[in-house]
């Protein structure tokens, strides 16, 4: 004896939404496992002193991971308009730790942050990058006195302390010495006299104009 089973007739218009609902669970499915592909980040850089847009900045967004032993890449960059926005259209970030910086002529301390970007198509807004604008001190140190000693200057040097002994000292301190320094803030200049084996420590603070140079003269 056969078993006979019949197959009900499939009304046209069911098919079709059953064929529908299947193509857009599909896509769904092909969306989710290919997100992270790309991603927009928009954001502005700006003045740390006076929280204005910074124009003409660079800005670089990388990413690295070195438990999967994927080497840094750079995803994008571009530069800044006059109001210091940016946009930067990121793509094929997936399993990267993504780090975004900004820097520019007359400005200081690279300003890099971690973004947390989600394996997913997003926009990332409202990003706000600060820069410190640069500044330079001069320093001019004369000996009046004409008794050797020692004068020891730290605080506001890249390289560290500088030392000068002798009868007849009299320098400038400028530009690959000092470097650039914090504008539009106080710098702090530490000053050690050496007369007679004896120390005398002076501390101060310079306040020092962005994009400017402050003089400063040491007598003694």
């Amino acid at each position: 004896m056969k078993n006979i089973v019949k197959i009900p007739k499939i009304n046209s218009i069911a098919l079709i939404y059953c064929v529908l609902c299947f193509c857009i669970f599909f896509y769904s499915c092909n969306r989710k496992c290919t997100t992270g592909k790309e991603t927009i980040l928009k954001g502005q850089v700006i003045d740390n002193t006076t929280q204005l847009g910074v124009a003409g900045a660079l800005v670089i967004v990388q990413g690295s991971n070195v438990d999967l032993n994927l080497a840094s890449k750079e995803f994008g960059r571009t530069t800044t308009d006059g109001n210091g926005s940016f946009t930067i259209d990121c793509k094929d970030f997936k399993n990267y730790n993504m780090v975004i910086s900004a820097n520019r002529t007359n400005y200081i301390h690279l300003y890099n942050t971690e973004i947390d970007i989600e394996p997913c198509d997003k926009i990332h807004a409202n990003l706000k990058l600060g820069l410190n604008p640069s500044a330079v001190i001069k320093v001019h140190a004369k000996n009046l006195y004409k008794i050797w000693d020692k004068l020891s200057l730290d605080g506001i040097f890249h390289i560290g302390q500088i030392d000068f002994s002798g009868y007849n000292m009299d320098t400038t301190i400028f530009g690959n010495y000092t470097g650039n320094v914090k504008g539009n803030a106080n710098n702090n200049l530490k000053v050690v006299f050496s007369k007679f084996g004896k120390d005398s420590v002076v501390f101060q603070n310079i306040y020092s104009p962005a994009f400017d140079t402050t003089n400063v003269e040491i007598l003694y």
